[in-house]
Protein backbone atom coordinates (compact mmCIF):
# COMPACT_ATOMS: atom_id res chain seq x y z
CA UNK A 1 0.00 0.00 0.00
CA UNK A 2 1.34 3.30 -0.84
CA UNK A 3 2.14 6.28 1.35
CA UNK A 4 -1.11 8.20 -0.40
CA UNK A 5 -3.46 5.59 -0.01
CA UNK A 6 -2.90 4.78 3.76
CA UNK A 7 -3.19 8.86 4.31
CA UNK A 8 -6.30 8.79 2.21
CA UNK A 9 -7.93 5.45 3.80
CA UNK A 10 -6.73 7.79 7.45
CA UNK A 11 -8.43 11.44 6.00
CA UNK A 12 -11.39 8.93 5.43
CA UNK A 13 -12.17 7.05 8.46
CA UNK A 14 -11.44 10.27 10.60
CA UNK A 15 -14.56 12.07 8.75
CA UNK A 16 -16.85 8.56 9.68
CA UNK A 17 -15.17 9.32 13.25
CA UNK A 18 -15.80 13.15 12.85
CA UNK A 19 -12.05 13.72 14.21
CA UNK A 20 -9.41 14.96 12.44
CA UNK A 21 -6.58 12.76 10.72
CA UNK A 22 -3.74 13.86 13.33
CA UNK A 23 -6.40 12.92 16.13
CA UNK A 24 -7.13 9.42 14.84
CA UNK A 25 -3.21 8.81 14.44
CA UNK A 26 -2.49 9.81 18.08
CA UNK A 27 -5.50 7.46 18.47
CA UNK A 28 -3.81 3.96 16.48
CA UNK A 29 -0.70 4.75 18.12
CA UNK A 30 -1.87 4.91 21.75
CA UNK A 31 -3.85 1.60 20.76
CA UNK A 32 -0.62 0.36 19.44
CA UNK A 33 1.41 1.21 22.46
CA UNK A 34 -1.56 0.16 24.78
CA UNK A 35 -1.45 -3.34 22.81
CA UNK A 36 2.47 -3.48 23.26
CA UNK A 37 2.24 -3.11 26.76
CA UNK A 38 -0.65 -5.54 27.45
CA UNK A 39 1.50 -8.11 25.36
CA UNK A 40 4.39 -7.61 27.08
CA UNK A 41 2.54 -8.24 30.66
CA UNK A 42 1.13 -11.22 28.77
CA UNK A 43 5.06 -12.59 28.00
CA UNK A 44 6.06 -11.95 31.34
CA UNK A 45 2.98 -13.66 32.88
CA UNK A 46 4.08 -16.63 30.90
CA UNK A 47 7.09 -16.39 31.84
CA UNK A 48 6.41 -16.43 35.31
CA UNK A 49 4.69 -18.96 35.52
CA UNK A 50 7.21 -21.21 33.90
CA UNK A 51 9.89 -20.21 36.22
CA UNK A 52 7.43 -20.25 39.09
CA UNK A 53 4.82 -22.68 38.72
CA UNK A 54 3.49 -23.30 42.45
CA UNK A 55 2.97 -19.66 43.31
CA UNK A 56 -0.54 -18.10 43.16
CA UNK A 57 -1.06 -14.66 42.49
CA UNK A 58 -1.95 -14.01 46.33
CA UNK A 59 1.13 -15.48 47.16
CA UNK A 60 3.36 -12.96 46.00
CA UNK A 61 3.82 -9.78 48.35
CA UNK A 62 2.97 -6.37 47.98
CA UNK A 63 6.32 -5.48 47.88
CA UNK A 64 7.30 -7.63 44.85
CA UNK A 65 3.86 -6.04 43.30
CA UNK A 66 5.39 -2.10 44.14
CA UNK A 67 8.35 -3.04 41.95
CA UNK A 68 6.26 -4.57 39.02
CA UNK A 69 4.08 -0.91 39.23
CA UNK A 70 7.86 0.41 38.65
CA UNK A 71 8.61 -1.14 35.80
CA UNK A 72 10.77 -3.95 36.77
CA UNK A 73 9.68 -7.38 35.08
CA UNK A 74 7.26 -9.43 37.62
CA UNK A 75 10.34 -12.47 36.97
CA UNK A 76 12.62 -10.39 38.49
CA UNK A 77 10.56 -8.49 40.97
CA UNK A 78 9.81 -12.01 42.26
CA UNK A 79 12.95 -13.63 41.89
CA UNK A 80 14.66 -10.16 43.63
CA UNK A 81 12.66 -10.87 46.61
CA UNK A 82 13.38 -14.45 46.69
CA UNK A 83 17.09 -14.03 47.13
CA UNK A 84 16.11 -11.30 49.88
CA UNK A 85 14.29 -13.90 52.19
CA UNK A 86 16.94 -16.52 51.65
CA UNK A 87 20.01 -14.38 52.51
CA UNK A 88 17.42 -12.64 55.57
CA UNK A 89 16.99 -16.47 56.64
CA UNK A 90 20.67 -17.24 56.00
CA UNK A 91 21.37 -14.44 58.48
CA UNK A 92 18.90 -15.23 61.21
CA UNK A 93 20.56 -19.07 61.69
CA UNK A 94 23.80 -17.62 61.57
CA UNK A 95 22.60 -15.02 64.18
CA UNK A 96 20.34 -18.28 66.07
CA UNK A 97 23.61 -20.37 65.47
CA UNK A 98 25.91 -18.04 67.42
CA UNK A 99 23.90 -17.38 70.37
CA UNK A 100 23.25 -20.85 71.00
CA UNK A 101 27.45 -20.92 70.84
CA UNK A 102 28.01 -18.34 73.05
CA UNK A 103 24.87 -18.90 75.70
CA UNK A 104 26.22 -20.59 78.92
CA UNK A 105 24.98 -24.22 79.80
CA UNK A 106 21.85 -24.94 80.70
CA UNK A 107 22.07 -24.92 84.79
CA UNK A 108 22.34 -27.71 86.99
CA UNK A 109 18.23 -28.61 87.66
CA UNK A 110 18.41 -28.97 83.27
CA UNK A 111 21.63 -31.04 83.28
CA UNK A 112 20.77 -33.08 85.91
CA UNK A 113 19.94 -36.58 85.18
CA UNK A 114 17.88 -39.04 87.41
CA UNK A 115 20.31 -40.82 89.23
CA UNK A 116 19.60 -44.35 91.78
CA UNK A 117 21.78 -45.83 94.57
CA UNK A 118 21.65 -49.71 94.37
CA UNK A 119 19.47 -49.94 97.12
CA UNK A 120 16.88 -48.07 94.95
CA UNK A 121 17.29 -50.19 92.00
CA UNK A 122 16.86 -53.41 93.77
CA UNK A 123 13.71 -52.05 95.47
CA UNK A 124 12.56 -51.03 92.01
CA UNK A 125 10.03 -53.41 90.03
CA UNK A 126 10.55 -54.96 86.62
CA UNK A 127 8.19 -52.32 85.10
CA UNK A 128 10.34 -49.44 86.71
CA UNK A 129 13.75 -50.68 85.42
CA UNK A 130 13.05 -51.19 81.97
CA UNK A 131 11.31 -46.97 81.89
CA UNK A 132 14.77 -46.13 83.90
CA UNK A 133 16.98 -48.21 82.13
CA UNK A 134 19.26 -45.47 80.33
CA UNK A 135 19.56 -43.42 84.01
CA UNK A 136 20.30 -47.23 86.17
CA UNK A 137 23.24 -47.41 83.37
CA UNK A 138 24.41 -43.96 83.92
CA UNK A 139 24.32 -44.48 87.90
CA UNK A 140 25.90 -47.62 87.75
CA UNK A 141 29.06 -45.58 86.53
CA UNK A 142 28.88 -43.82 90.19
CA UNK A 143 28.23 -46.75 91.94
CA UNK A 144 31.44 -47.80 94.24
CA UNK A 145 31.80 -51.41 93.78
Amino acid sequence: MKEQDILTMITEMAKEDNTTAEELLEAIKAERHTKKQSDAVNKDVEKFIKLFPDVLPADIPDEVWDEVAAGTALCSAYALYLCKAHKEDQKAHYVNEENMRRSAPAGKEADAEQTFTPEQVEDMSQENVKKNFKHIIRSIKNWKI
